[in-house]
């Protein structure tokens, strides 16, 4: 399988704010400081006038060629990957990815989406962090995924496992899914924590709840549920499925 990202015009990419676009803090604090605010003006500076910058050095050089570089593949349309694993690494580093791996479950071998796998105070003792630490690294981590250059190579990933939840109506728990445990777009990572770390950076995208994962809203879900409860109350006597579905407005898989 090989999951291509959609080509984003140079023009919108310029039209980024430096914030949020995916580059690194430090070189957003850094050229915001300059007057530089968006990806534009970022690609109009030369090395020597970037070097120039306070708390700007060549290391921060080399995190922005390679942020235009992966820009310049989305804008040829010649960016894809074979699987999320192979995304990840490139907007987080090691620690992030070992902490994002423990929250979600990435490398559990049973196919379950327990929310925050291993809790912040385990992964400190693993890791040698305070609690408040790996909290940091977490929320440094979902930063970075949510940003623009993230989300564009994200999208491809939502298309795919939406149709997977599409194909089984709309909705399926991690027990529904147990046949595609080997999943090759979730690249061995387990799939319920590769659904569950989707559903938290997009949950307009791909939502979980009360231990399912849909493709409907939340606000759609929880509507549907209050209605259906309401119609089991109303009536004297057991209602059909197909009566339940139909006051939800769902209809039978």
């Amino acid at each position: 399988i090989m999951l291509h990202v959609a080509p984003v015009g140079r023009e919108t990419i310029d039209a980024w704010p430096v914030d949020g676009s995916g580059l690194p803090v430090r070189v957003v604090n850094s050229v915001q400081t300059a007057g530089v605010t968006t990806v534009g003006q970022l690609r109009a500076q030369s090395d020597q006038n970037l070097l120039s910058l306070r708390s700007l050095g060549r290391i921060s050089l080399t995190h922005i060629r390679s942020f235009f570089k992966l820009c310049a593949q989305i804008e040829q349309g010649r960016q894809s990957f074979n699987s999320i694993r192979e995304l990840i690494p490139l907007f987080l580093d090691g620690p992030e990815l070992k902490v994002m791996a423990a929250r979600y479950g990435l490398d559990a071998q049973d196919l379950s989406a327990p929310r925050n796998c291993a809790t912040l105070q385990e992964i400190g003792d693993a890791e040698h962090k305070t609690r408040e630490r790996v909290r940091q690294i977490q929320e440094t981590s979902m930063q970075k995924l949510r940003s623009r250059v993230a989300r564009v190579c994200l999208e491809p990933f939502y298309v795919f496992f939406a149709d997977l939840l599409n194909e089984r109506g709309s909705s399926a728990t991690c027990a529904d899914l147990s046949a595609l445990k080997n999943e090759p777009a979730a690249g061995g990572y387990n799939l319920c924590g590769v659904l569950l770390l989707l559903s938290d950076l997009q949950p307009e995208r791909i939502v979980f709840y009360n231990d399912f994962f849909s493709t409907v809203s939340e606000t759609a879900i929880r509507t549907a549920e209050s209605q259906a409860i309401s119609l089991l109350n109303r009536s004297a006597k057991p209602v059909p499925m197909d009566e339940v579905l139909e006051s939800a407005g769902l209809t039978a898989p």
